[in-house]
């Protein structure tokens, strides 16, 4: 009984450590083990969140291992999403296996239409020592589902989100912990407030990768789409420096009609004098 009571508690622990990595913290060890102690091969645990005013259902999927019942593996969750002011709901169901794991916010952030990195790893049938690791940007295809009546997701392998970012005048950017906590936030799919420099002085925009068509997406504060024209480091100095030249050289033109015309006022106060003394001989 002890015995049993103890890998009992070894299961609950290490469920808990695999639901809190997925990013469903809020589930406590009580629900787990409510769960449990039902005693089926198969239960779901549910939870109900908000993510950014949208509702958001996570549907965890468990199930008892045939040669050890009390061997216990969280397998999956369906997400479901109901964007605020919206009826239609989007689902998809997210492995959390070894080699192929997503979390709540990864789910979230391709279901609200966003791209994620994701790290898989395949392993070689032939030697189980041998792990062939990718790194594609992920999304979702929202025209076609799979055999099971999931959304599609679609793999991209080509995408420079660095050089992507270098195109745009991002304050900060210089500092190289800045530029990874940007890059590391964009490639969890999140849409990231940023500080831009632009012509009319610092504006706050927000971005986020978009790998499908090869660049990034801009939206002003109320998350409405936006365009700006970029031009790459070496165009951006040269058009600065010949503002700067154009400028200098205005003012120096500025400078030199001021003096022509102060030079001429003062011919002209000098010859006046003059001519009233000869007026005045004249008049004598």
């Amino acid at each position: 009984m002890n015995e049993q009571i103890e890998i009992n508690k070894k299961t609950l622990n290490v469920l808990a450590d695999a639901v809190f990595y997925a990013g469903f913290g809020a589930i406590t060890k009580d629900q787990l083990s409510a769960a449990l102690a039902k005693g089926t091969d198969e239960f779901q645990v549910v939870h109900d969140t908000k993510m950014n005013g949208d509702s958001v259902r996570g549907v965890l999927h468990f199930k008892r291992s045939d040669q050890d019942l009390n061997n216990v593996f969280f397998n999956s969750f369906d997400l479901l999403l109901k964007k605020e002011g919206k009826e239609e709901t989007l689902q998809r169901n997210f492995p959390v296996y070894y080699g192929n794991k997503y979390t709540l916010k990864e789910g979230y952030n391709l279901l609200d239409g966003r791209s994620v990195q994701k790290e898989f790893t395949k392993i070689d049938p032939d030697n189980k020592d041998i792990k062939n690791v990718s790194t594609p940007w992920v999304y979702l295809d929202f025209k076609n589902v799979d055999d099971k009546g999931n959304l599609q997701i679609e793999k991209k392998y080509e995408y420079d989100l660095e050089k992507e970012l270098e195109k745009y005048p991002i304050k900060g950017m210089e500092f190289s912990r800045n530029k990874k906590q940007l890059m590391d936030a964009l490639k969890k799919g999140d849409r990231v407030e940023i500080t831009m420099k632009t012509s009319d002085g610092e504006k706050e925009i927000r971005i986020e990768a978009a790998p499908r068509v090869d660049s990034i997406n801009l939206y002003d504060k109320n998350n409405k789409p936006i365009r700006l024209s970029i031009k790459d480091n070496d165009q951006s100095q040269s058009q600065g420096q010949e503002v700067s030249n154009k400028t200098n050289q205005t003012q120096n033109e500025q400078n030199s009609m001021a003096n022509k015309t102060e030079r001429k006022a003062e011919a002209k106060q000098t010859e006046q004098p003059e001519t009233r003394k000869r007026g005045s001989r004249i008049k004598a």
